[in-house]
């Protein structure tokens, strides 16, 4: 099933640090932002893995930084490229927001850029999402052009990052909140529009953008098929190939207003919903859908209230594709949880690798926040990152990825278990798993922005040992700010 957990904290732990309020997986290296930490200019800290486990790399800080940044509210990676966004970061006077690039060079973490919008605003949320795929990063900023909303495409050419696209649906309009969460894969980007009056007010949309020949064109919108009011259907988004996935954690799934995820395929340029997702188990208010994570195969959801260990203590769910066919494999709640740790705000996953964050999690200070690191089973492809030679079908890792299958598969091979609810009753299987470190995106990075919940989260874990499993990780992304104050159920904007 899953091994795990490996519990993750940045050397120079403090309280407030809300470490874990953002995460990402590139094959063996992982990205934890910690949006307060230094009285709230931020930071983010990068880990590597190896056979022995997780180690701290480096801690990526913005030179420009001040108090109030909120630097790694969100962050994205791509092989040895990194973005972490600074939600309050200053362009002059104004509070527009930046992101902030780091490439990884023999070994050591360096800034590449500096990356703002070319139609900036003051508090115009620029770096609420971000997203990479190699070489084009994805920018979400939905209190501009007018308060509708947008993604910002940038492209690296010649070590270069310049601004290639500002992506605004159509028939967007004000307060639609367009890029309040992004995702991509390839040549495709996901972009959430969650208070979108489309089946109602609030009821949210995802919009797909489509690269051809170098252009950026809208291809489909995706609305749930039973969309009503105040859904906030499109935050989160997560895309890998032709499978987009957009949460909605107030919709009607396993009970009324417990959250769904909805899975839409692409045959040629037509969109289908193909699947509603929820968890077995799930109860009103559990916000199932807070958070997702895509890798092929897989899909981790982040459900951050559930109350199996005190009122919001938070957990996830695993899901596992089978002979085209999505089913719940297995939830995952935190050892040592408790109250309000809000495990799954933000969720992730890579290969085997699984991250679940608890930014909220008292660990020696108030606050300080986690993040625990699970491995899968799991039987990884060829190309897929590896540690071991017997993480792969082939039995070759060769440089972190898996060589092509054709050799003598390992027998014999012993893991231990982790506790894994798998599915059925509430508290049934095994013990429940312990906390873990947020994280976003897979191969389709994807950061959802800062309509939140005021709320930490505290991880669910994994376990490790069969094939073909696949496994669940949880992500502390947001929620409440001091420029936030709620309505229909969760933070906005003041103003």
């Amino acid at each position: 099933m899953i091994t795990g957990p490996e519990e993750l904290y940045a050397q120079d732990r403090r309280a407030y640090s809300q470490f874990g309020s953002a995460s990402a997986i590139a094959g063996n290296t992982l990205v934890v932002g910690a949006r307060s930490a230094l009285d709230g200019t931020g930071a983010a800290y990068a880990f590597v893995r190896g056979e022995s486990g997780w180690i701290e790399e480096a801690e990526l800080l913005a030179p420009d930084g001040q108090v109030g940044d909120d630097f790694g509210f969100s962050v994205a990676i791509s092989g040895d490229t990194a973005l972490v966004g600074a939600l309050f970061a200053k362009e002059g006077p104004r509070h527009t927001g930046a992101v902030y690039v780091f490439s990884r060079e023999s070994g050591a973490w360096v800034l590449e850029t500096r990356l703002v919008g070319s139609e900036s605003a003051p508090f115009g949320l620029f770096g609420c999402s971000v997203a990479i795929d190699g070489d084009t990063a994805v920018v979400g900023a939905f209190q501009v052009h007018e308060k509708t909303g947008a993604a910002y495409v940038f492209g690296r050419v010649g070590g270069t990052w310049r601004e290639q696209a500002m992506l605004v649906p159509e028939e967007a309009k004000s307060f639609d909140d367009v890029g309040i969460s992004v995702a991509i894969s390839g040549d495709t980007i996901l972009v959430g529009a969650d208070t979108r009056h489309e089946q109602g007010e609030a009821s949210g949309a995802a919009y797909v953008f489509k690269r051809e020949d170098q252009v950026w064109h809208q291809q489909a919108k995706l609305t749930a098929s039973d969309g009503k009011e105040y859904r906030f259907f499109g935050n989160p988004v997560a895309l890998e190939g032709d499978t987009a996935f957009v949460g909605t954690y107030l919709a009607d799934g396993a009970a009324p207003g417990s959250g769904a995820v909805y899975v839409y395929e692409r045959t040629g340029a037509l969109w289908q919903e193909r699947t509603k997702l929820s968890p077995r188990d799930g109860r009103s208010g559990d916000a199932f859908g807070i958070s997702l994570s895509t890798a092929p195969g897989k899909l981790v959801v982040g459900s951050s209230q559930v109350d199996d260990q005190g009122e919001s203590s938070g957990g996830g769910y695993v899901f596992l594709q089978t002979e085209g066919e999505w089913s719940e494999y297995a939830k995952l709640t935190a050892g040592n949880g408790a109250a309000g740790d809000r495990v799954g705000t933000s969720v992730a996953i890579d290969g085997n690798a699984v991250v679940a964050c608890a930014p909220w999690r008292d660990g020696g200070f108030l606050d300080t926040g986690s993040a625990y690191a699970f491995q899968l089973d799991t039987k990884l492809e060829e190309g897929e990152p590896c540690t071991t030679a017997a993480d792969c079908r082939s039995f070759e890792c060769v440089d972190g990825t898996c060589g092509p299958t054709g050799s003598t598969p390992v027998q014999g091979e012993t893991q231990d278990q982790a506790h894994v609810d798998e599915g059925g009753d509430p508290g049934s299987g095994d013990a429940p798993l312990s906390n873990t470190s947020c994280h976003q995106g897979y191969g389709t990075p994807s950061v959802a922005c800062t309509e939140w919940f005021a709320g930490g989260c505290h991880a669910g874990m994994v376990a490790h040992t069969s094939t073909e499993s696949a496994g669940l990780c949880l992500l502390a992304v947001i929620a409440g700010c001091r420029f936030f104050r709620r309505r229909g159920g969760r933070y906005r904007l003041f103003g």
